[in-house]
This record gives structure tokens, C-alpha cells and sequence, in this order.
């Protein structure tokens, strides 16, 4: 078969072969420039999209730290109200003030809630009088608060290198994969340094890492880090869907 090819090819004259050879080098620069234009088009596509989601997750870690913050923020000042204090320092239900105190600690807390969006519940564990003071939108937490606390937060993980803040993120109240992120915050006397006399947890809804979850933004498998800008090694891993979030803290 390939004699009777190359025979033909030998009859062929010149002008003809000059054809073929000119057609063929055409068709071959073709298929070279469309392979060359596929291959750039392709990792042009790509790049873009990986621009995309790193903007987009940058803009995602930009919105988590502030939230944090604010969380941070919000303990801070809660663990120095002057009732709160008082409450874990001195409240005693046999003093005929004790009630007032007390109110003025769940208006302090409640106060907390209704002045930041996504925090559904906030409890005030007092050391001394082995205790839970609460506000928030979740009553449910409440049936279960006293019971779980403790275990999660043992198995928390500390935020920001040595400090003694933690996280956990689970379903540990609430149950049924009703995930919430928790943060801890001991509460030290402001009169006798180094004094450890309670304990704040601010619950916030799981709004703060849905959108690291959606479509829109991971149609892949994938592995999320938040990292903190000392890269610290604790970590803390969240599961959802096909995505790891690792949180090195």
C-alpha cells in the first residue's frame, strides 16, 4: 500500500507536488496556531479564575478578622463592665442587692447582642458561683450551655499564638449539624492581677464562613487556610461539604 502511495506520489508533477506540500504546511500552521491559541486561551481562563477566588477569599479574610475583632472587642469590654466585675467578684444571692446585679449583668450582655449582627448568644460563667448568666436569640443553648461548655472548651484552640483566647467551631449546642463558632474569653479581675474569675462565650451563626462554602466561590475540591500573620501552628478544622477549612490561629 505504501509502495502504491509513493508511487503515485513520484508520477505526481511538480507543480502539483508543490501544491500538496504548500496545502499541508498550511494545514499544519493551522493546527499549531489553534493548539497554541487552546493552551493560551486555557491558562488564561485559569489564571483568572485563581485571581478571582483569591480575591475573593482575600476579601473573605479581610471580613472574618474584622468580625473577630469586634468579637475580641466586644468580650474586652464586657470582662471590664464595672456590674460584670462586681457580679463575679462579689455577687452574693443572700445580699438583698444581688438581683439588681444581676439584671444589670443580663442587660450588659443583651445590650452586647442587639449592637452586633451575627452574634446569637452570649453566656457569663462565673468561677465563684459556679454559674450561667445569658443572653441571646438561641434559648435552646441554654437547656444544654452548662453541660457542653466545659468539654468544648477544653477542646478549643488558642488564638493568636499564646494568647488565651480560643475558638471551636461545632455543633456542640445545638446538634444536628447546627454548626456555630464559638469564642472564648477568660475574664480577669481588674483589681487583682492575674486573677482568673469567669468566663465569657460569644456564639456567632455560621453567616461567617458561608460564603467560603458556596458555589459561587468553590466548585472544586479544595483546602481553605486562614492563617494569622505570625503563621501560628494550632489549628482548628472545619469540615463542610468537600471543603477543609484549616484555621492556624
Amino acid at each position: 500500500m505504501s509502495g502504491n502511495l509513493y508511487q503515485k506520489f513520484s508520477n505526481w508533477n511538480l507543480d502539483k507536488k508543490i501544491n500538496v506540500f504548500v496545502t499541508c504546511l498550511i494545514y499544519t500552521i493551522i493546527i499549531i496556531m489553534l493548539t497554541i491559541f487552546t493552551v493560551f486561551y486555557c491558562s488564561s481562563f485559569i489564571n483568572q479564575s485563581n485571581n478571582i477566588t483569591r480575591n475573593q477569599l482575600s476579601a473573605l479574610a479581610v471580613n472574618y478578622e474584622n468580625r473577630f475583632m469586634n468579637y475580641y472587642g466586644l468580650a474586652v469590654g464586657l470582662s471590664i463592665d464595672e456590674s460584670i466585675q462586681k457580679y463575679l467578684e462579689k455577687g452574693d444571692p443572700n445580699d438583698e442587692d444581688y438581683y439588681r446585679l444581676v439584671d444589670n449583668v443580663r442587660n450588659a450582655l443583651q445590650n452586647a447582642v442587639n449592637m452586633n449582627n451575627g452574634v446569637q448568644y452570649i453566656a457569663l460563667v462565673s468561677y465563684r458561683l459556679d454559674s450561667v448568666l445569658y443572653r441571646g436569640n438561641l434559648t435552646k443553648i441554654s437547656n444544654t450551655f452548662h453541660q457542653v461548655y466545659k468539654q468544648d472548651y477544653e477542646n478549643s484552640v488558642y488564638c493568636y499564638g499564646k494568647s488565651t483566647i480560643r475558638l471551636s467551631y461545632n455543633d456542640s449546642y445545638l446538634g444536628r449539624s447546627n454548626k456555630m463558632l464559638n469564642l472564648y474569653v477568660p475574664v480577669y479581675s481588674t483589681s487583682k492581677i492575674g486573677k482568673e474569675i469567669g468566663l465569657l462565650c460569644v456564639i456567632d451563626d455560621k453567616s461567617m464562613f458561608a460564603e467560603l462554602s458556596g458555589s459561587n466561590k468553590m466548585e472544586f475540591d479544595s483546602e481553605v487556610f486562614i492563617i494569622d500573620e505570625n503563621s501560628n501552628s494550632s489549628r482548628l478544622y472545619i469540615h463542610n461539604s468537600n471543603i477543609l477549612w484549616a484555621f492556624h490561629m
